[in-house]
């Protein structure tokens, strides 16, 4: 009965002969504009957001799925200065570290708990002890990066907005308003028992994750329009330097759009140096669910789903999809790349990879019909430009994706039923 319910498929599969001998025929298109465009006026930006959010009302809702991303644990990393070794975040690209609650450089240990910033001193073990807790107040933290004796904290700020207190940013409603906000906080961990606060960053959204490069880290926050307020500018994100008034993240003109709009939310990538506390920020319209980050790129994938008509029957593009979005990464710098587009939702960030300038992904599109699971899973490889090269598809009927690894030359997937 167990094995009629429940099947295993490891499927084995040598990107390769994806490269070299696969068909050709049947590939979606990669999107033709491989540049960033941008807005030409503020009525241009206002009209594309009414008219998505009024066949989002046509088509009975949303469209994007969020993927919750997939917590690492711990690997044992050789300690260079005394000699041991120590646990450190586990990360899916060497050079490319990944924020995590706890870090450490062998010696110090560096965490987050409830809302306290915690150093203590973890070797020699008989030495150990806390050295200072930082009370962080109302922020609540969330993931933490070390660089030498920098340490950036990823958190959530909440802020309140009464008519005419935010003279840069005016209310028109008689009640206060909560906004949330990501918050980034960049300390000097020179002095163990005294941490000093560097810098401080707001970004109205949600926090979704982060890498880093050297000592430049990148990060993601999506966001959403203000629908209730008038103008262009009041429909964009918020954002702050340090004691600075909250203002628009940037001119409507100054966020980029991929073909075909979809205007529904805001996706903005950022980078901070925690050498030169210097940032670097991309806003453009999107929502971002799984993050891949090589030494060189960076990129965004968000899934989007069969639209209905008004009778309930699924539209042309009814196929699930997963767009991909591509950015650039140079010394805290961001520049676009390209979009593009394949079959198909991913499960996590270990679903996709970079190897040798193509990105390799796998997919599940999910289906149901005649009290019969008829999802089918994809394997594609798409060029720097991405342009789809190769494929295998329908792999395992009626089965999903649990969990892909690439190695090399060659990809691991696991499927269930």
């Amino acid at each position: 009965m167990i094995k009629k319910i429940l099947s295993l498929s490891l499927v084995l599969l040598m990107l390769a002969t994806i490269l070299t001998g696969c068909a050709k025929e049947e590939l979606l298109p990669a999107n033709k504009d491989s540049k960033m465009s941008y807005f030409k006026s503020d009525a241009e930006f206002i009209k594309a957001f009414e008219e998505a959010k009024k066949n989002q009302r046509n088509f009975g809702g949303g469209i994007l799925e969020s993927v919750g991303m997939m917590k690492t644990t711990a690997m044992v990393k050789s300690a260079a200065d005394s000699g041991t070794s120590y646990s450190n975040t586990n990360i899916q690209v060497q050079g490319v570290d990944e924020a995590d609650i706890i870090k450490t450089n062998g010696k110090y240990i560096y965490l987050i708990s409830k809302n306290k910033l915690v150093v203590a001193q973890g070797y020699p073990g008989e030495k150990a002890k806390i050295i200072s807790t930082v009370d962080l107040g109302k922020f609540r933290p969330k993931e933490i990066f070390i660089n030498n004796n920098q340490l950036l904290v990823f958190g959530q700020n909440q802020i309140t907005f009464q008519k005419n207190k935010e003279t840069t940013y005016p209310n028109k409603l008689d009640v206060s308003v909560m906004k949330y906000f990501t918050s980034v906080k960049l300390y000097d961990i020179s002095n163990k028992e005294k941490p000093k606060l560097l810098k401080s960053v707001d970004f109205e959204g949600n926090y979704l994750t982060s890498r880093k490069i050297g000592s430049d880290v990148y990060f993601v926050v999506n966001s959403y329009p203000h629908y209730q307020e008038s103008g262009c500018l009041k429909m964009v994100p918020l954002y702050r330097e340090d004691s600075q008034k909250l203002k628009p993240i940037a001119k409507c003109t100054e966020i980029g759009y991929i073909k075909p709009i979809q205007a529904e939310s805001f996706i903005t990538l950022a980078s901070i140096s925690m050498d030169t506390k210097k940032i670097e920020k991309e806003t453009i319209i999107g929502s971002g669910q799984n993050v891949y980050a090589s030494l060189s790129n960076l990129y965004i994938a968000q899934t989007t789903w069969p639209r209905y008509n008004m009778l309930g029957k699924l539209a042309k593009d009814s196929v699930q999809k997963t767009i991909i979005t591509k950015f650039n990464l140079n010394k805290g710098k961001i520049n676009f790349q390209g979009t593009g587009e394949v079959k198909g939702k991913i499960l996590n960030q270990f679903s996709m990879d970079e190897f040798e300038s193509n990105f390799r992904i796998a997919t599940t599109i999910s289906g149901y019909s005649n009290n019969k699971d008829t999802s089918t899973n994809n394997l594609y490889v798409l060029d720097k430009e991405l342009k789809n090269i190769g494929k295998v598809e329908k792999i395992a009927p009626g089965e999903s994706i649990y969990s892909v690894r690439f190695m090399g030359k060659r990809a691991y997937m696991v499927t269930f039923k």
